[in-house]
């Protein structure tokens, strides 16, 4: 932001044009004169729940919830949430931000919710047209994968993974689950 401020006002500045970047030792020499600044590492918040955080939805989400929990007799353990979502193999470094010191939280947006302490085994989809064993290698005990040419869940791994859900989960008639997908 400082190279781009510094460009846009046509001011004088020791920048990289070439990386379009201020540089280390420019922000840690703003950083010393600042000294109610640091350096932090956000906390991710989906923007799903940004953009979905509002009194309204709130207001809805209890009006069905409420009824829905007394049917597991407001057991957590008989509740599940599934969202589809992609993984990466290739790890990234969180980016640091500049913030206040002594602030307690620090967020950025990210793209996908992170495991609750009580979970199903997951069910995978690989974009490929042939299952190899070794996909698994690593996964959490009871994981199911199948393969199609897309990555996405089509009719018959559609119902795979139904099961799977049924086999793991094991409701009965007096010991139901709840399942939210995708928010329903």
């Amino acid at each position: 932001m400082a190279f781009q401020l510094a460009f846009i006002k046509g001011l004088n500045h020791p920048f990289s044009k070439n990386d379009e970047a201020a540089g280390r030792k420019w922000l840690h020499s703003f950083l010393r004169r600042h000294q109610e600044l640091s350096l932090r590492k956000p906390q991710s918040t989906p923007m799903a729940r940004i953009r979905g955080f509002n009194q309204e939805n709130v207001i809805n989400f209890f009006n069905i919830w409420e009824p829905l929990m007394n049917t597991v007799n407001h057991s957590p353990n008989r509740l599940y949430n599934c969202d589809e979502t992609d993984l990466t193999v290739i790890q990234h470094k969180g980016n640091k931000l500049v913030s206040l010191k002594g602030k307690r939280q620090v967020g950025s947006v990210s793209s996908a919710e992170s495991a609750a302490n009580h979970f199903l085994p997951p069910f995978l989809v690989f974009p490929r047209v042939n299952m190899k064993a070794e996909l698994l290698d690593g996964a959490p005990n009871g994981s199911l994968a199948v393969c199609h040419k897309s990555g996405w869940i089509q009719n018959e791994s559609f119902v795979q993974w139904c099961h799977h859900i049924l086999s793991n989960a094991k409701p009965t008639k007096d010991d139901p689950v709840i399942l939210v997908l995708d928010g329903h």
